[in-house]
């Protein structure tokens, strides 16, 4: 079958660009293109595609391996992301906010190995280890603006 479809048989109609993909099945070609209302630009090699891309710069360390309440992020309004990855061979309780983490208050229980991303939090992030660590410890990234 021929490529390219005419719309409005026996009347004239406009061809438009089309694809025979089998089975007497065709899909209509498309071109990309970009622009505000009432105006259009096609994607070409000459205009590529606008993309928007957001940089930051991480930072990455560990914490200490504590069986007591500490802050693992503090507050940072500029933050992008937070990556935390235990890397201990205990649990770790991690918890969003000011309130203090406890065994019994927390947001999210990291096991051995697991990992913890958030996108768009720029609150407190706290935890503790619920027992001593033997080895290991909690390693954090932290990505801004």
């Amino acid at each position: 079958m021929s490529d390219n479809t005419q719309l409005n048989p026996g009347k004239s109609g406009d061809i438009i660009s089309t694809d025979d993909i089998g089975g007497g099945v065709k899909v209509q070609n498309v071109k990309v293109a970009f622009g505000v209302g009432g105006s259009m630009t096609g994607v070409s090699e000459l205009e590529p595609l606008p993309v928007a891309q957001s940089l930051g710069s991480s930072t990455a360390r560990s914490t200490t391996t504590s069986t007591s309440d500490v802050i693992v992020l503090a507050s940072n309004a500029s933050r992008m992301r937070a990556e935390i990855y235990n890397d201990a061979d205990k649990d770790f309780l991690l918890g969003e906010g000011v309130a203090i983490v406890t065994t019994s208050d927390f947001t999210v229980r990291l096991r051995p190995g697991a990992m913890y991303a958030t996108d768009d939090y720029t609150g407190e992030l706290r935890g503790l280890f619920v027992a001593a660590v033997g080895s290991g410890a909690l390693m954090i990234t932290e990505v801004v603006t």
